[in-house]
């Protein structure tokens, strides 16, 4: 150990079981640095300790719902191509379909920055055009993990051959607190940037978007769902 007034720490004791689930830095990249108290900082560190035991695990879920420049059957394509989604989806690594048929697709994902990978089997279940919900199985890190997606027709003022009611919904919740802890504030980011990123795809496939009034239909938001 150094004498500069840190502790590195490589979190290998903490994590025991779950080290196949994480990629770790080399030594010369220290993941975690926790200043070493000292006269001048024990209220620092404390409060610091307090906030990190005051952390809940909890159901994540996240909405958002809009009207989109595309028809119900482009976008129900764009998501329905899982096996695309390391060419386009933030923090995907891999994406590989081990089973297809018309209303059904599992699916091996590997998403995540490093150090936090998850590695899990997706279940995939289509309704063209109106509706695809992915479930996750045989995973590591997420005790749930659920993503929804509705497209529906648009208001009468549309047409729907140019326009849709874009309906998207994601609920997961981590295993243990630890995980929840280290995971959490990659994975929140990822969910809030998973649309724009379909619809990024889209423009590429179909081009620009039907323009749309988007003030009419927009809404988005998260909630945090504590265990009692």
């Amino acid at each position: 150990m150094s004498c500069t007034g840190h502790i590195r720490i490589t979190l290998c004791h903490a994590l025991g079981p779950l080290l196949p689930a994480f990629v770790y830095a080399t030594n010369t990249t220290p993941l975690l640095r926790l200043p070493l108290p000292t006269r001048k900082q024990p209220q620092r560190l404390q409060g610091a300790l307090f906030r990190d035991m005051a952390f809940v695990n909890s159901i994540r879920t996240y909405s958002e719902k809009r009207l989109i420049g595309y028809t119900r059957e482009q976008l129900f394509d764009v998501v329905a191509a899982v096996d695309k989604y390391h060419q386009f989806v933030p923090a995907c690594r891999k994406s590989e379909v081990v089973h297809k048929s018309d209303n059904y697709i599992k699916a091996n994902l590997e998403i995540g920055i490093p150090p936090l990978l998850e590695a899990y089997t997706s279940n995939v279940k289509l309704e063209r055009p109106k509706i695809i919900t992915a479930s996750c199985i045989e995973g590591v890190l997420f005790k749930h993990l659920e993503t929804r997606w509705k497209f529906n027709l648009p208001p009468s003022v549309y047409s729907p051959g140019e326009v849709c009611s874009l309906d998207f919904h994601v609920s997961f919740e981590f295993k243990t607190l630890l995980i929840a802890r280290l995971a959490s504030p990659i994975f929140d980011e990822m969910v809030r940037l998973n649309v724009s990123a379909f619809l990024k795809r889209a423009e590429k496939l179909y081009g620009p978007a039907n323009k749309v009034n988007a003030s009419k239909t927009i809404t988005s938001g998260s909630e945090h769902h504590n265990h009692h």
